[in-house]
């Protein structure tokens, strides 16, 4: 966990930690990817991606990439 106030000071690790969770989901045959919420505390962020999630599961999302970061070799 990191600290509310030290969220700048943990970024680089946090991503490399999901960068290889997204390697090791996509080398067990899993599509993957994670989406960026910048700014949103934990209510707005679930709601945003709840949302996002239902949409790109339904097709309606279909080439909407913003904030999206999907695993680049």
């Amino acid at each position: 966990a990191t600290p509310g106030g030290n969220r700048e000071t943990h970024a680089a690790g946090v991503l490399t930690k999901i960068h290889a969770t997204l390697a090791t989901l996509e080398d067990k045959g899993v599509n993957a990817a994670f989406w960026d919420f910048p700014n949103l505390g934990h209510g707005p962020m679930f709601n945003a991606s709840f949302r996002g999630a239902l949409l790109d599961i339904s097709g309606e999302n279909a080439g909407n990439t913003a904030g999206c970061h999907s695993l680049s070799r």
